[in-house]
């Protein structure tokens, strides 16, 4: 769906040190009673708007002052 690995997914749905404890993206963790694993549900439209929001690599080019190399 976004071509995100899945550590990363995590590291946008939990929180850590890489998101200074806030996580920018919203997800419910399921888990039974008594078990360890469970599974995580990230919303699609928060994950969306985190990507959106990102700046293009040609914007971050701009602003370290750096050029694009062409193919």
């Amino acid at each position: 769906m976004s071509g995100l690995s899945r550590s990363t997914l995590v590291e946008l749905v939990r929180p850590c040190d890489r998101n200074h404890f806030a996580p920018p993206v919203e997800a419910k963790h399921l888990r039974r009673k008594g078990t360890q694993r469970g599974v995580v549900l990230i919303n699609r439209a928060s994950l969306q708007s985190y990507l959106a929001g990102l700046p293009s690599l040609a914007q971050s080019l701009d602003e370290i002052g750096g050029k694009e190399v062409a193919e």
